[in-house]
């Protein structure tokens, strides 16, 4: 079998860890191939591929000992991934890979900006990092923290197009970004006006 970089990354990350042990735990540490019922050398097993990343453990994840798994994958006629899914695969790897990694950084200024659970968030920073050639091989707390940045001074931009005597405390109130980040954006905003 033929593992991606993505694939081999993903599995070592505790999210997958987690998922797996509670599916050999349902199966009851036994390979569900009913001719077989091995206890010794188990996988846990995609069902499919559509939802990786983002598995169902128990729609979509099913234990097998090693052999069985071999022939599974071996026998898979699974359609091919469109373009359109492999992207979303893996912007939810390349995400998840991050979160888990920097679970103690905040990067959503205070604004409850989850990465890790933002279906929206995702694709934008996939696009951020892509753009200034980054494949996800290496995901760099520096471009996420520029990310962010960027975004919370376009949701500033916004609203102080519409309210150009809006206070720092009327912005943080609206936005709920960190006061002392928004009051220091607006004093740099008037001062170039």
């Amino acid at each position: 079998m033929n593992l991606s970089p993505e694939y081999l990354r993903y599995i070592k990350t505790p999210a997958w860890q987690k998922k797996r042990n509670l599916r050999l735990a349902i199966d009851n540490y036994t390979c569900q191939n009913p001719k077989c019922c091995s206890k010794r050398d188990l996988d846990v097993h995609h069902i499919t591929y559509r939802s990786f990343g983002d598995e169902n453990v128990y729609t979509d994840l099913i234990t097998l000992c090693r052999k069985c798994h071999d022939e599974v994958e071996k026998n898979k006629k699974e359609a091919p991934l469109t373009e359109r899914e492999k992207k979303v695969i893996a912007t939810r790897i390349l995400t998840l890979d991050f979160c888990y990694m920097n679970q103690e950084n905040d990067y959503s200024g205070g604004g409850g900006i989850n990465l890790c659970k933002n279906d929206e968030i995702r694709p934008l920073l996939y696009n951020f990092l892509r753009e200034r050639g980054n494949d996800g091989s290496m995901l760099m707390v520096k471009m996420v923290n520029d990310f962010f940045r960027d975004k919370r001074y376009e949701v500033m931009e916004k609203i102080f197009l519409t309210n150009t005597s809006i206070t720092a405390w009327e912005m943080y109130e609206q936005t709920g970004f960190k006061y002392n980040m928004v009051d220091k954006w607006l004093k740099v905003k008037r001062r170039t006006k």
